[in-house]
């Protein structure tokens, strides 16, 4: 049995900078994440229970309604796995980040305003052994509407394995362009794409290319992670509205420039004063002229 001091997590992770995307719980307790447009990240899924001793544990990712279509097999990793696109060809898997995309489904009606709203949901679940098959190739499938994947990749992991179930209706065209920099440093239990390649080449026999699968069997934990952009955010009402000005500039970062239309400035005249030094009636020195400005002929539009 799982253990009832087991903490399963899973958390959102910026690719770039491989930190935890910042996490607001409204008061019903619902997680909200708050991301980017355009961000790459992953899909990072743990469990604390201890993998030699306790039952095997998988994860499952949903993103936006469409599956992954694959479980990671926590306990080959320490209890812990990045997900992502993941695609496998001749026995080599390969795994880039995902990107979250603006969809007009995601816009404020009332506004217009991009908001980013979406959902991915973690199943924890114990894995149950099933019978040795041959590997066959697999990508990932994914809802067109929200999702896409990046080519930020990291290293090579086998612990990703298919599942029975059919795959999604929409299919994400793979690039191969895929790069292995700035990959997650946890990650340190994979095996390289290069290691990869040598181990498993195409003429290893039919015995080689036999697996240990497992499924899905009985789900222990539930996670379900709500993303949104800052302004979606303010809309679910999770963070304050700003002031007036500072919600302008969010809503219309437009950059502004000083005016030079007259209407919209003061102009004020200098007069010229003429000053004359004098001593018991006698002119000393040449007369002065000084600028004044009178500020009194102009009221305050406040």
């Amino acid at each position: 049995m799982v253990q009832h001091t087991a903490h399963f997590a899973a958390k959102i992770i910026d690719a770039t900078t491989n930190v935890p995307f910042r996490e607001h719980k409204r008061e019903d307790g619902q997680i909200f994440v708050e991301v980017e447009p355009d961000a790459d990240y992953y899909i990072y899924a743990s469990c604390s229970s201890d993998p030699e001793e306790g039952p095997k544990i998988c994860a499952e990712y949903e993103v936006d309604g469409a599956g992954l279509g694959y479980y990671s097999s926590l306990w080959e990793f320490d209890n812990q796995d990045f997900a992502g696109f993941c695609i496998r060809q001749k026995r080599k898997h390969t795994e880039t980040s995902l990107k979250f995309k603006n969809t007009s489904i995601n816009t404020d009606t009332s506004s217009g305003l991009q908001l980013l709203m979406g959902k991915i949901v973690v199943t924890f679940s114990t894995a149950v052994l099933i019978p040795m098959k041959k590997e066959k190739d697999f990508q990932t499938t994914l809802a067109a509407q929200n999702v896409e994947h990046s080519t930020k990749a990291v290293e090579t992991v086998k612990g990703c394995v298919p599942l029975k179930r059919s795959p999604a209706t929409y299919t994400t065209v793979w690039s191969e362009e895929t790069k292995r920099e700035n990959a997650p440093t946890t990650f340190a239990t994979a095996t390289s794409s290069e290691d990869s390649s040598e181990d498993l080449d195409e003429d290893s026999s039919d015995d080689e290319n036999k697996f240990y699968r497992y499924t899905h069997g009985r789900v222990i934990k539930t996670i379900v992670l709500n993303y949104c952009s800052t302004l979606g955010l303010i809309h679910h009402k999770i963070l304050p509205k700003p002031p007036l000005w500072d919600i302008q500039r969010l809503h219309f970062p437009i950059k502004r420039e000083t005016s030079e239309d007259p209407t919209d400035s003061v102009r004020i005249e200098p007069k010229k004063i003429k000053i004359t030094r004098e001593m018991n009636g006698i002119t000393i020195g040449a007369d002065k002229y000084i600028d004044f400005f009178d500020l009194t002929e102009h009221k305050s539009s406040d």
